[in-house]
């Protein structure tokens, strides 16, 4: 087991010395960009959704009854 370990950062060393290090870092950066994204559009829809319960809430009380969720 040990050994795998230490083949599996032999092989990690060797793949960020080769050429397709570059493959790794455009993927890594990737997936970052991605990430931003999705966590920009969970603050997004998480914000429309508390507008949207809000809206719900005023109408409700607009109406003098209660708003099913």
């Amino acid at each position: 087991m040990y050994r795998r370990f230490v083949d599996s950062y032999q092989d990690a060393d060797a793949t960020l010395a080769s050429p397709s290090a570059d493959l790794v870092v455009q993927f890594k950066t990737a997936v970052f960009d991605l990430q931003s994204a999705l966590d920009a559009f969970t603050a997004e829809s998480s914000a429309g959704t508390t507008e949207l319960q809000r809206l719900l809430s005023d109408l409700a009380r607009l109406r003098g009854g209660s708003a099913a969720a």
